[in-house]
């Protein structure tokens, strides 16, 4: 199968862009929640994404900054969005429900991946470790203490740098082999 040509943007081309005129339509666009390949078919002799991402990687004038910060109320805007669709007509076919089911599925999945921290599916490990040691010996409790004080620590180290396993059961209480 041929290669798909490279669509690095000449640096002649980038050139001739007027950043100052497009930078705030660009980062209006954004943060409404669109897309920026929209954006630059949206009028003749826009820049291509990959000019606009290369100005946000070097960042003149904090202009990648102001891109990412325009993209995240873009991501609100988007989560926002999810119930004006869900909360659509009632009187709808049912192929509509499905229509809708399918953009709200996508539009999650395009926001776990961009922002997992805020809305990817929470993954939670908790770990708690309890030591109770109770010795009962003929020693006074300073003796204990002296002896007991070097093994303890080596255990509660070899505590800590434990590797955690965890196990998911299987369902019905099968138990399989790995």
């Amino acid at each position: 199968m041929p290669r798909k040509a490279s669509r690095a943007v000449p640096r002649s081309r980038q050139a001739r862009y007027d950043w100052e005129k497009l930078t705030p339509s660009i980062l209006q666009w954004i943060s409404a929640g669109r897309p920026l390949a929209s954006w630059s078919r949206a009028e003749p002799g826009r820049p291509l994404p990959e000019a606009v991402f290369e100005r946000t990687r070097k960042d003149p004038d904090g202009f990648g900054q102001a891109y990412m910060t325009a993209r995240e109320v873009g991501a609100e805007v988007i989560s926002q969005g999810l119930i004006r669709i869900a909360d659509g007509r009632d009187d709808t076919d049912p192929s509509d429900v499905e229509r809708r089911r399918l953009r709200i599925w996508t539009r999650q999945w395009l926001l776990a991946r961009w922002y997992p921290a805020r809305y990817g599916d929470r993954k939670q490990i908790q770990h708690d470790v309890g030591l109770k040691l109770n010795v009962v010996t003929g020693l006074p409790d300073r003796e204990i203490a002296a002896i007991a004080a070097p093994g303890v620590e080596q255990l509660m180290e070899e505590v800590k740098d434990a590797e955690v396993v965890v196990r998911e059961e299987p369902p019905n209480g099968v138990d399989s082999a790995p």
